[in-house]
């Protein structure tokens, strides 16, 4: 995990094995069910510690990456 500015968190996976986390649909690679379920448990997470109530905003803007790809907001 890193943050670059101070309102954003970026969760970045690296060596995502590809029979794992990726599946082939009319030549496009999607990301598989096991890796969308890591994907919205590692958003679950991130965002837990992100306050959003009526007397203050969101703390940070939070998204999950594989490699480059943006695939959580």
């Amino acid at each position: 995990m890193r943050t670059p500015h101070d309102s954003e968190v970026v969760i970045t996976l690296e060596n995502v094995p590809q029979d794992w986390g990726w599946v082939s649909e009319f030549g496009i690679d999607t990301p598989s069910s096991a890796l969308r379920a890591l994907l919205d448990d590692l958003a679950d997470l991130m965002n837990g510690y992100n306050h959003d109530g009526s007397d203050i905003g969101t703390r940070f803007f939070g998204r999950v990456r594989v490699g480059d790809e943006t695939l959580m907001w």
